[in-house]
């Protein structure tokens, strides 16, 4: 009886030191390993952030009345076109485009009005210049041409994952904007604006004028 005694009370000890112990291991664990997944967390977010706002700083506002480019052409040869295109900021890049049209496509961040009131103004990225053809048959068969103007070097296309949830989260909407295709001639010059939230082209000169009169 007494060993039965004894055993019973080192059952209870046992079990009560192993209570202890294990509260004490798991609770040291368990504030550890707490504390490294916040740790991770935290230094994912600061990565996702950084990538952020790397690729916003591509981004310009948009400043009325002032054209986000200007594009002047100069035939090569028959359906290929030089293109010289400047900027905003006065930067020129040139490029070569096969076909009869041209287009340049955008991509703009738009602010809710309520944001926007407090002088936050949309921002735009030119995204692509590209060329066709006026038949169904050149453009099935002849080369194309597009040239991609924005480029994401840091790995993370704002727009792109703004534009996915933007039916949940409005606050900054992703939106395309582009210039319906125009007539690409030897001499023309074009300017392109955001006007009234979407891409408008004005003809710089005459070479661009009778090209557009006679594309219409």
């Amino acid at each position: 009886m007494t060993y039965l005694i004894v055993a019973i009370l080192l059952g209870i000890l046992a079990i009560v030191v192993l209570a202890l112990s294990l509260r004490l291991l798991i609770g040291a664990w368990l504030l550890q390993w707490l504390r490294g997944s916040a740790g991770l967390l935290l230094v994912t977010l600061a990565v996702f952030i950084a990538l952020a706002a790397w690729n916003l700083r591509s981004y310009q506002a948009v400043v009325t009345a002032k054209p986000i480019a200007t594009l002047a052409f100069n035939r090569i040869e028959d359906r290929h076109y030089a293109v010289s295109l400047v900027d905003q900021s006065g930067n020129e890049q040139r490029y070569e485009l096969d076909g009869e049209m041209w287009q340049l496509d955008t991509r703009v961040l738009r602010w809710t009005d309520t944001v926007a009131q407090l002088g936050f103004k949309p921002g735009y990225r030119v995204a692509t210049l590209s060329g066709r053809y006026l038949s169904l048959e050149d453009e099935q068969t002849l080369p194309h041409s597009s040239v991609d103007l924005g480029g994401t070097a840091s790995g993370l296309d704002v727009w792109f994952w703004l534009k996915k949830v933007n039916r949940h989260f409005s606050l900054l909407e992703a939106v395309s904007a582009n210039v319906s295709y125009l007539p690409m001639a030897d001499g023309a010059m074009y300017s392109v604006a955001i006007e009234g939230g979407g891409l408008i082209a004005h003809p710089l000169n005459e070479r661009a004028k009778l090209a557009t009169d006679h594309w219409q």
